[in-house]
């Protein structure tokens, strides 16, 4: 049973590595930041049991790049996720941003990040709230999943 856990846990980290490493912070079709996407997983998969693989490569929002107007309630959640690390990234280090690790717990489908300091968030919170805005939206109108929006054609999202 360990070598199944252990197993599964490589498989998760070697597909993050291999879709962080994928992203480039300023290339001109990829114009978002890039993200600690294992936390963001991590964190969807506590409160669903939709995997968080269903959303990274969803509408013209959920996942690399990002324009045009939202296909539906899933995709502006991944819309608003966007613009929230865009502003993180105007007030933190981009370096950080990539590798941000964030405190927070996941208790009975609810999930809190750990602030010190709600009147300042740091960095690492700021980015957390951002992840658990996006988790709860995406668990909110997980019903309203299209799976004609999954791996939809991008050109569609341009104009």
């Amino acid at each position: 049973m360990e070598n199944g856990r252990t197993l599964v846990i490589a498989t998760v980290v070697f597909l993050g590595v291999v879709i962080v490493s994928s992203e480039d912070t300023k290339s001109p079709d990829l114009s978002r930041p890039r993200r600690n996407i294992f936390q963001t997983m991590i964190m969807l998969s506590c409160i669903t049991d939709k995997s968080s693989f269903d959303y990274s490569d969803y509408g013209c929002y959920c996942g690399p790049g990002g324009e045009g107007t939202p296909v539906d309630i899933l995709d502006q959640c991944c819309k608003v996720h966007d613009e929230c690390y865009g502003t993180a990234e105007n007030n933190c280090f981009k370096f950080f941003e990539y590798l941000g690790i964030y405190d927070y717990k996941c208790e009975n489908g609810k999930i809190s990040c750990e602030i010190e300091d709600r009147t300042k968030l740091s960095c690492r919170e700021f980015l957390c709230e951002c992840d658990r805005k996006v988790a709860e939206c995406l668990t909110k109108n997980e019903d309203e999943y299209n799976s004609a929006h999954f791996h939809m054609d991008q050109d569609k999202c341009k104009g």
